[in-house]
């Protein structure tokens, strides 16, 4: 993660994990694209709503080729795209409902900016991502899942 606050965080549910588990978490303060992070080193990598706020969604599936090891495990979600404004408002409605009137705005902003599912593929094939099973698996959710 890129927040050091989302960092610590995790860390402090991570305090709470048996020990076997947590010999096997690695977290880093790291931010992508980064010429850091080493070479098919991790056996998973996971993204949660991410996807979305990058300039360049290639540089996701470009660093997650990257770091995992071959056989490694890849697991994203991010928002998924409504197929209209008017589908997206009713999406805002049904969930930011009793939130503030900023977690709405937010909330529509965001999906304005998520990816449909097509375009997810069509990332991937452009990265090079080879057979990766890419589909919504909710209203407001696109997934992707598979080994390297």
């Amino acid at each position: 993660d890129g927040a050091p606050s989302m960092l610590s965080m995790a860390r402090q549910r991570l305090d709470n994990q048996p020990e076997h588990l947590r010999e096997r978490i690695t977290l880093l303060e790291e931010t992508i694209p980064s010429s850091g992070l080493p070479a098919a080193h991790y056996d998973a990598v996971t993204s949660n709503s991410l996807l979305h706020h990058l300039g360049d969604p290639l540089d996701l599936w470009l660093t997650a080729l990257h770091c995992l090891k071959p056989g490694g495990r890849l697991l994203v979600m991010d928002l998924l795209r409504p197929g209209s404004e008017i589908a997206r408002d009713a999406l805002v409605e049904t969930h930011a409902l009793n939130e503030p009137v900023v977690l709405g705005r937010e909330c529509r902003i965001a999906l304005g900016a998520a990816y449909t599912v097509d375009a997810v593929k069509a990332q991937m094939r452009g990265a090079g991502v080879p057979g990766y099973r890419v589909g919504a698996v909710s209203d407001r959710h696109v997934g992707v899942i598979g080994l390297g």
